[in-house]
């Protein structure tokens, strides 16, 4: 995608967009006034009755928003450019995720199953290697890898060795 305006704009959109979500969960946990960022789940911060749910719903249908334009306008740079639009889908996915997720934070019946769904987002890389291998330079191949494997990190949680214990009063 490189020399498209449209791809340009994705990645800064793209770019814009994880900062600006990283930078609310961090304002979030702050309004939380008992979140901990290293022991509770990242829904927690924008869960139903907390002092951050309101920002935290702003937040989240923001990021949403963005994510879903970053990923039309990857999808409509792969259709000018004739390749395949497969890897843009978990994009779309995880920004409609989002989206619905302002609505139904943590504590409401759909919750868990709306998160879930934005977990196909790491499907994109694998998908992207899949599909565009031939038009992926080496330096594309490497980073299409290493964004595969930061989004693994989150499966650690789950890896009792990786739980983080913290000492409670």
């Amino acid at each position: 995608f490189q020399g498209t305006v449209l791809g340009f704009i994705g990645t800064i959109v793209g770019l814009i967009v994880s900062v600006f979500f990283w930078v609310s969960l961090l304002v979030g946990g702050i309004l939380h006034l008992n979140y901990d960022h290293f022991r509770l789940p990242v829904s927690q911060i924008g869960a139903i009755g907390t002092n951050s749910e309101f920002f935290m719903a702003l937040c989240i249908w923001f990021s949403g928003t963005a994510i879903l334009t970053a990923a039309v306008g990857l999808f409509r740079t792969c259709r000018k450019y004739h390749f395949s639009f497969i890897p843009t889908l978990p994009v779309f996915v995880l920004g409609l995720s989002f989206c619905m997720l302002s609505f139904a934070p943590m504590g409401h019946p759909q919750h868990a199953i709306i998160g879930s769904i934005g977990l196909l987002f790491l499907l994109s890389p694998i998908l992207s290697l899949i599909f565009w291998k031939k038009y992926l330079g080496e330096t594309a191949f490497w980073i299409s890898i290493i964004s595969l494997l930061i989004c693994l990190l989150l499966f650690l949680r789950f890896v009792p060795i990786f739980k983080i214990r913290t000492r409670t009063k």
